[in-house]
């Protein structure tokens, strides 16, 4: 008799109680507005573009956001420059630098503009592959790293007037 209400009486334990885990921090969006994000670039190059706006839109929208007219313009210009020979003489360092315009805009007006900028190095060597790979790393990482800091501006700014999306 004893044992069945200590069953019974750790089953509803059990089902009543259940796991005290809570995530401490939740992902929620910062806007319940989709930003509609325009990425421009002068560069013959179409990833760039596509990734920076891949990264901002994973960043700063979600699947739940509301349709707006909220919208963030972003200009990219890359430049690449020489840094040395190593003295096998065929390596050599490269260093790319990405320079980024932004301009955030809602229903009235601008809200919000500004410059950043990020540069990486990588080095070339013998092989065509080789290279290609290392130079479109370096884009990513300066790309991700870009678009990580302009969402923390953009969702940690102060606005001087209310955001009418």
């Amino acid at each position: 008799m004893k044992k069945i209400i200590f069953l019974k009486l750790s089953i509803c334990l059990f089902i009543f109680s259940s796991c005290a885990y809570k995530p401490i921090y939740k992902k929620n969006p910062a806007f319940t507005h989709k930003i509609n994000i325009l990425v421009k670039s002068n560069d013959y190059d179409k990833k760039i573009p596509l990734l920076m706006k891949a990264f901002l839109n994973q960043k700063l929208n979600s699947k739940k956001s509301k349709p707006s007219n909220l919208k963030l313009v972003v200009s990219i210009s890359k430049s690449i420059s020489g840094l040395a020979f190593n003295k096998d003489f065929y390596s050599s360092g490269k260093i790319m630098r990405i320079d980024l315009q932004y301009t955030f805009y809602d229903k009235k007006g601008v809200i919000l503009s500004g410059m950043l900028q990020n540069k990486s190095s990588y080095f070339l060597g013998a092989s065509p592959y080789a290279n290609i790979v290392s130079e479109e790393s370096a884009a990513k990482n300066i790309l991700s790293s870009l678009s990580e800091s302009l969402s923390h501006i953009i969702t940690a700014s102060r606005f001087n007037k209310s955001i009418t999306p």
